[in-house]
């Protein structure tokens, strides 16, 4: 997987940017044109993870990624790291970009993040694509989410964006595709 990894980044010729959000400097950058979708990274990685989906997504939607404070090209400050507060940057991002309303497409922490903006920001978030979100010890909380699903795909783990990216982003295609 590690090799996958590194081949895994965005070659853009999209603009990479720094911008000051909540205290921080918040690394992101932005690609295609369209309805808006910010992909959120898991932790202790960065949003080149998602080097393997950016080009198909942004034919048909405008692409936001960012690095999550204290995580690859974004900085950190002395308060401790916190879901309300990583999502807090992410509002912070979008009033910046003058982005009202947003799809989400987050792996582990980045589902995690996606959640919390769906519960403490819902009208800032169209829906929510929330992969390998560990918010309770089952791993699967589908039911308990009013119009929620649960796809199960087949023969991959945490890293599926890897392992099959063909698959997954074509899932995240119809996801992004279906009327909420």
């Amino acid at each position: 997987m590690a090799d996958t990894a590194a081949h895994a980044h965005i070659a853009a010729p999209a603009p990479q940017r720094v911008r000051a959000v909540n205290g921080v400097h918040i690394w992101y950058a932005v690609f295609g044109h369209g309805a808006p979708v910010i992909l959120l990274h898991g932790g202790l990685a960065n949003s080149s993870y998602w080097g393997l989906q950016v080009p198909a997504l942004a034919k048909h939607y405008q692409v936001v990624v960012m690095d999550s404070r204290g995580h690859g090209r974004s900085t950190r400050d002395d308060r401790p790291y916190g879901y309300d507060l990583m999502a807090d940057d992410v509002v912070g991002l979008l009033d910046f970009l003058k982005i009202h309303r947003a799809a989400v497409v987050g792996w582990s922490d980045g589902g995690i993040l996606g959640l919390d903006l769906a519960i403490r920001h819902p009208d800032r978030v169209s829906k929510v694509f929330a992969f390998a979100a560990n918010t309770d010890p089952s791993g699967v909380v589908a039911a308990a989410i009013p119009g929620a699903g649960l796809l199960i795909q087949p023969n991959v783990s945490h890293f599926s964006f890897l392992q099959d990216p063909e698959q997954f982003t074509s899932d995240v295609l119809h996801f992004l595709a279906q009327t909420p």
